[in-house]
């Protein structure tokens, strides 16, 4: 039978928090520095940022890396939670829907109050003015994205939020993880049986879905139903693990600029991709090229964002069986992190708007230069997201779990009725 309760991984909450702080510096990055990123000379603010990004273990612009984290442990985490559940497939449907699309709402309305109060861009508006017609339209476009394009239609530029691209991703990864789960449930007598169905069935998906953010999902899933839950072993397994963990953040940390060291430049030639558009170009499986077909999989990664995805399997891996690395994750400050990890990814974009903007123009108003301003102001850019990250996990975020569960189970409750009723 399987057991009732559903555990918590402390230390994956932990790195979720790591990588969600990651995609915060990304974007704070990205704003004041953008050479730091692109490596292109028209963007340079300075006379180090050309040369800096093409370095390795660059974590705080390396916000595609974090977005592979999060779906990797999605596989990981969600394929337990559904093994030992009790919901039928319509019911966790239902409560995953309600919660993404909760606390995405909750700050989709926060982002347009924001716009509407600092006469910014309003999407969906027919015009540029604020008429009772305009709000009513903006509004409307607003709430579509997030309860409809978040999940199911995908975002469209442009948008109230722009991190939201990566919800239709988790959400319909979700869905084809709770499908499997569910099915090995139903078909394998124990947990530990179902277990490995699913680790099977991942396995024999790879081979399909490893060029797309999908396949993250099912590399998250056979790490779940294999990996065990023992420490590192043997010394040997353990200096393995260790290099694992430094080649996945070393992979992980592939930089977009051209300028990247040779090193990765020799990994991208390797599996056949021109180093200087590897980041816009995207990859096709072998199996729709051969066939001289438009490759029709969605999510598809770029030629340095595969890579990325590497590292975050190598990376949870590591991370699993390292007791070192586990007990590092759990600490105070990263379970802190984990705890308000989504939110945090969800309103740093309006905290931006609000906080670093202001800062930055009194600072150079004041007289200060573009780089102490801008050091200043994503330092109090991060310091505000977290504050306002932690207000909304202890209210909005707490709300839309206990909502979703609640939700969840009143499905539940109603569709098993119908069934006793029709039987």
């Amino acid at each position: 039978m399987y057991p009732s309760s559903l555990r918590r991984f402390a230390c994956l909450d932990g790195l979720r928090g790591l990588a969600a702080l990651a995609v915060v510096c990304h974007h704070a990055i990205l704003v004041h520095d953008y050479a730091i990123y692109s490596g292109l000379a028209e963007h340079s603010r300075f006379a180090w940022d050309l040369a800096l990004s093409g370095m390795p273990f660059l974590f705080v612009a390396s916000g595609d890396f974090a977005v592979s984290i999060f779906f990797v442990l999605s596989g990981f985490v969600l394929s337990h939670s559904w093994v030992h559940g009790r919901l039928g497939a319509a019911a966790a449907a239902v409560k995953r829907y309600a919660r993404l699309t909760l606390p995405i709402a909750a700050t989709s309305l926060l982002a347009f109050a924001v716009a509407v109060v600092l006469d910014g861009p309003l999407p969906g508006a027919p015009g540029p003015g604020r008429s009772a017609a305009e709000l009513v339209a903006a509004l409307r476009y607003c709430l579509a994205e997030a309860f409809l394009g978040s999940t199911v239609t995908g975002i469209r530029a442009p948008s109230y939020n722009g991190v939201l691209w990566t919800i239709p991703i988790e959400f319909q990864g979700s869905l084809a993880v709770l499908a499997v789960c569910l099915a090995a449930r139903r078909l394998a007598p124990n947990s530990s049986s179902a277990r490995r169905l699913i680790g099977a069935v991942a396995l024999a998906a790879l081979p399909f879905t490893w060029h797309s953010r999908l396949g993250l999902f099912a590399a998250g899933a056979a790490i779940y139903a294999f990996a065990g839950e023992g420490g590192s072993g043997r010394p040997q397994r353990r200096c393995f693990l260790i290099a694992a963990l430094i080649v996945g953040c070393f992979l992980g940390t592939m930089p977009e600029s051209p300028r990247r060291i040779a090193p990765y430049n020799a990994l991208l030639v390797a599996t056949g991709y021109d180093p200087t558009v590897a980041a816009s170009t995207f990859v096709v499986h072998p199996l729709a090229a051969w066939l001289g077909l438009a490759d029709p999989f969605p999510y598809r990664f770029t030629a340095v964002g595969l890579w990325h995805g590497v590292g975050a399997v190598l990376i949870l891996l590591s991370v699993w069986k390292l007791p070192g690395v586990r007990r590092l994750l759990e600490s105070p400050v990263c379970h802190w992190l984990g705890t308000v990890s989504f939110p945090l990814y969800l309103v740093h974009s309006t905290v931006y708007r609000v906080v670093a903007l202001a800062v930055h123009s009194s600072l150079t108003n004041a007289g200060f230069g573009y780089g102490t301003a801008s050091l200043v102001a994503a330092a109090c850019f991060i310091a505000a997201s977290l504050a306002a990250a932690h207000c909304l996990a202890r209210t909005i975020e707490a709300w839309s779990v206990r909502g979703a569960d609640l939700l969840g189970r009143r499905v539940d409750t109603v569709l098993a009725a119908g069934r006793s009723s029709g039987g």
